[in-house]
C-alpha cells in the first residue's frame, strides 16, 4: 500500500509540475505574439 500510494504521488506530482512547466511555456509563446 505505501509503495502505491508514493507512486500515485509521484505521478501526481509530476502531472502538475508538467501542466505548470507547459503553461508558462504558452504563455511565453503569446507574449511576443502579443507583442508584435
Amino acid at each position: 500500500m505505501s509503495r502505491r500510494k508514493q507512486r500515485c504521488l509521484r505521478r501526481t506530482r509530476s502531472n502538475t509540475f508538467n501542466r505548470a512547466s507547459v503553461q508558462r511555456q504558452a504563455q511565453k509563446a503569446e507574449a511576443p505574439a502579443d507583442t508584435k
